[in-house]
């Protein structure tokens, strides 16, 4: 019962953390591309 319950624990910790770092993946890239078209435009 516990080993049960502490093996799907973990897959939904795994899951998040993969879901988590696309998100700061993602977030990060957006940011990299919104400061290289605001130096685009301003020069």
């Amino acid at each position: 019962m516990d080993d049960e319950w502490h093996a799907d624990l973990v897959r939904v910790l795994a899951t998040w953390d993969r879901f988590s770092i696309s998100i700061v993946t993602g977030t990060a890239l957006r940011e990299r591309a919104l400061e290289h078209s605001r130096a685009a435009a301003s020069g």
